[in-house]
C-alpha cells in the first residue's frame, strides 16, 4: 500500500470544521492551516459560509480539487454518509477523528465502513485516533507539536491555544 498520499497529501479536506475553537471536537482545520502545511485545505461544514476567511465548502462534492486525505469530525449517525461521498470522490484516506463505533457496541456501522473501504480502496485512519502527524509536510493534528526538521526532536511549542 502507498501511504504517499496519507503523509504527504496534496489536498486536505476537513468535515465538520468549525470557527468555535471551543466546541469541544478537535479543531483540525486550525491546525493544518497554522502548521505550514502548503496544500490545497478545504473546511467543510453546511452551517458556515467562512472560516478565518476562507471559504467553507457544504459538502465534499463541492470541493473542486481532487483530495488525497478527508479528516471527519462529524457526528456518528453522518460518518456513513460521508464516507460514501469520499470514495465516491477518489480520496485515498479518511481519518475518522468521530468516536462511537465498536468501542461503544456500534460493530455494525464500523463493520459497513470496513466493507466499503475493502471494496472502494478509499483508506481508514482511526476511528477515534488523533490522526497524522508528519513533519517534512507539515501534516500535523496537535498546534503544539513542531520540529524544525525531521529527526530534530520536538521544540517548544507554536501556534495558537
Amino acid at each position: 500500500m502507498d501511504l504517499e498520499k496519507l503523509f504527504y497529501p496534496k489536498s486536505i479536506a476537513v468535515v465538520g470544521a468549525s470557527p468555535n475553537l471551543s466546541s469541544g471536537k478537535m479543531p483540525y482545520y486550525h491546525h493544518l492551516q497554522n502548521s505550514g502545511y502548503k496544500g490545497g485545505l478545504y473546511p467543510v461544514n453546511p452551517l458556515y459560509q467562512e472560516i478565518e476567511g476562507a471559504k467553507v465548502y457544504p459538502s465534499l462534492d463541492a470541493i473542486p480539487d481532487d483530495l488525497d486525505l478527508v479528516i471527519v469530525t462529524v457526528p456518528l449517525k453522518i460518518v456513513l454518509e460521508t464516507f460514501k461521498a469520499a470514495v465516491n470522490n477518489g480520496v485515498k484516506f479518511v481519518h475518522f477523528y468521530t468516536s462511537g463505533f465498536s468501542e461503544l457496541g456500534n460493530v455494525k456501522l464500523e463493520k459497513e465502513l470496513v466493507e466499503l473501504a475493502q471494496k472502494s480502496g478509499t483508506r481508514i485512519v482511526g476511528p477515534n485516533c488523533l490522526g497524522v502527524l508528519c513533519i517534512e509536510s507539515n501534516v500535523s493534528y496537535s498546534f503544539k507539536l513542531h520540529q524544525k526538521k525531521p529527526g530534530s526532536g520536538l521544540s517548544r511549542p507554536v501556534g495558537r491555544y
